[in-house]
């Protein structure tokens, strides 16, 4: 079976793997001379862009040789395209306490894994990355105290995700 494609899938997306036919083969049925060289069953051209996810679709096969008969006349094909990403690790970011100044953490410092359409991920500068902790308003800051705080991390168009996700927070 031959099936080609045309056309790339949008900008930020690619295609996973290859075309998936069913079914896989055709079976030719004709004059000997004529089904021996035959190297494949053409069923057209998957035009890939503006798809998004899996789609599948219905081919009817090009005519065979006069003399010649498919046991089909189409064939499903799906192609699967998916997001492309691009990941960008940051080690050693300092964890900044929102509403006590004095208060440290432990960890000092977490990992940061900025993810997302390439042009996004290119976008982020250093000075975006800020993960913080922001603890309760009732908290007296004027005795000794600690707690375990949720790593807060907000960059627009892309996913950050930060290892730990919890720091110990000490004032």
């Amino acid at each position: 079976m031959q099936v080609t494609t045309t056309n790339a899938p949008t900008k930020g997306h690619r295609q996973k793997g290859e075309l998936t036919i069913d079914p896989p083969t055709v079976t030719a049925t004709g004059p000997r001379t004529i089904v021996e060289l035959m190297q494949f069953a053409r069923a057209g051209s998957f035009d890939l862009s503006e798809l998004d996810g899996d789609d599948e679709r219905t081919f009817t096969l090009d005519l065979p040789p006069q003399g010649v008969e498919f046991n089909t006349r189409s064939v499903s094909v799906t192609a699967v395209i998916i997001r492309e990403e691009r990941s960008v690790p940051f080690k050693a970011v300092r964890v900044e306490v929102v509403g006590a100044p004095k208060a440290t953490t432990r960890p000092e410092t977490v990992a940061v894994k900025v993810s997302g359409f390439p042009d996004d991920v290119a976008a982020v500068e250093a000075s975006q990355i800020v993960p913080r902790v922001e603890l309760p308003a009732d908290i007296d800051y004027t005795k000794p105290g600690s707690m375990m705080a949720k790593v807060i991390l907000d960059i627009p168009n892309v996913t950050a995700d930060v290892e730990p996700k919890e720091v110990l927070v000490k004032w």
